[in-house]
């Protein structure tokens, strides 16, 4: 959803992992849970490849997980219709 100025916020998930983003013009930050219920941060960027076609790439960060799953690059592709 758009907030304005540019600023977009939205909750996305992949079946396991879910959560809850603001992205900026400049980046994104988000929070939300791994399958296992532990917390994970992100930090990104989006970049729109094509009309409606945009890969985001994102650092997650782990470290407060209770397993001590190691911080991971994560890219994705979305796609707005």
């Amino acid at each position: 959803m758009s907030l304005g100025d540019g600023v977009k916020a939205g909750f996305d998930s992949d079946g396991e992992d879910s959560r809850i983003y603001v992205a900026f013009d400049y980046g994104t930050v988000g929070m939300g849970m791994n399958a296992e219920g532990d917390p994970q941060f992100t930090v990104g960027a989006t970049y729109q490849a094509l009309t409606g076609l945009g890969v985001s790439l994102d650092y997650v960060i782990n470290n407060l997980a209770a397993d001590g799953d190691p911080n991971e690059i994560r890219l994705s592709m979305g796609i707005n219709f």
